[in-house]
C-alpha cells in the first residue's frame, strides 16, 4: 500500500509541475456509493486532476478512498469493505470552453488496494484492478457533480470543486 501512495503521490507531483503551462485543474470531491449488485452503501471521497489536451479533451487522474457496507446480493451476507487506489484516463467535453455549463464523460482505469471483511471470516486483502465511467455536469469550470459506474459494481454519486483557477487561453 505504501509503494501504490508513495508512486500517486510522485505522478501527481510530475504531472501538476508539467501542466503549469497549460490548463490544469485540481478538484476535491466527495460523494455516496450505492451498491448495484449488492444491497449496500458507503462513502467516497477523491481528488481527481485534468490537463486540457484540447478544447475538448482532457487527462484525467484520480486519487481515490472509498468504504462500502452492507450485505452481498447473490448469498445475502453482510460485508464491510474499504479501498483506495489510482485511476488515469481520458475525459471528453461535448460543448466548447465558452460555455457556462459543460456535459463530459470520463473513463478511467487503474489499480486500487481492497480489504473486504465478512463476519466470522478473515479478512481479504489484496490490489485489483479498477475502473470507473462517468457523465457529469461543469459549471463555470468550478463546480462539477455527476455519477459514475466504477468497476467493482459500485454507483458513485459525487460533487466537488476546481480549487485552481482557470488560466483563460481557451483551452480545457
Amino acid at each position: 500500500m505504501r509503494k501504490l501512495i508513495f508512486a500517486t503521490m510522485l505522478f501527481s507531483s510530475v504531472f501538476a509541475l508539467k501542466a503549469q503551462k497549460k490548463d490544469f485543474a485540481i478538484i476535491p470531491n466527495a460523494g455516496i456509493a450505492l451498491g448495484v449488485l449488492s444491497s449496500s452503501a458507503g462513502l467516497h471521497a477523491g481528488v481527481n486532476s485534468t490537463y486540457g489536451l484540447s478544447r475538448r479533451l482532457s487527462a484525467e487522474g484520480q486519487i481515490f478512498v472509498n468504504t462500502m457496507s452492507g450485505q452481498t446480493g447473490f448469498s445475502g451476507r453482510s460485508f464491510s469493505e474499504s479501498s483506495a487506489g489510482f485511476l488515469a484516463g481520458l475525459r471528453l467535453y461535448f460543448q466548447p470552453p465558452t460555455k457556462k455549463t459543460r456535459i463530459f464523460v470520463n473513463y478511467l482505469v487503474g489499480a486500487h488496494s481492497i480489504q473486504t471483511r465478512y463476519p466470522g471470516e478473515l479478512p481479504y486483502k489484496g490490489i485489483e484492478g479498477s475502473s470507473s465511467l462517468g457523465l457529469y455536469f461543469s459549471v463555470d469550470n468550478r463546480i462539477f457533480f455527476g455519477s459514475s459506474l466504477e468497476g467493482d459494481g459500485y454507483l458513485v454519486l459525487k460533487a466537488g470543486i476546481n480549487v485552481r483557477k482557470k488560466k483563460t487561453s481557451g483551452k480545457s
